[in-house]
């Protein structure tokens, strides 16, 4: 049996803690699919273009049962802001930009 064997249990340990760890990474709501296809699906069902923060925003918050929304975790909303800021400055410098 694989899942007895030490070697399992060991890298099974390492990515439950990895899991439950505050640092790094983000939770997702949409499984894993690359941001471009993300992208690419939004942009055919809303019939515009649609920007990489938009899909960010879009796969990292919850739409709960009362009709709010709030960010999977902490890091995905300052992970948000901090690329809005920057962003901000790159759209101002170039008439191309689409987002991120």
């Amino acid at each position: 049996m694989t899942w007895a064997s030490e070697e399992f249990k060991k890298r099974s340990n390492a990515a439950k803690a990895t899991r439950a760890s505050n640092m790094g990474g983000s939770l997702h709501t949409e499984g894993s699919v690359s941001m471009e296809t993300h992208r690419r699906r939004m942009e055919k069902e809303k019939e515009r273009l649609v920007t990489y923060v938009e899909v960010f925003e879009d796969k990292h918050i919850k739409k709960k049962k009362d009709g709010k929304r709030e960010w999977v975790e902490l890091c995905a909303a300052r992970t948000y802001e901090a690329y809005k800021k920057i962003l901000g400055g790159m759209a101002s410098k170039s008439t191309r930009f689409r987002g991120w």
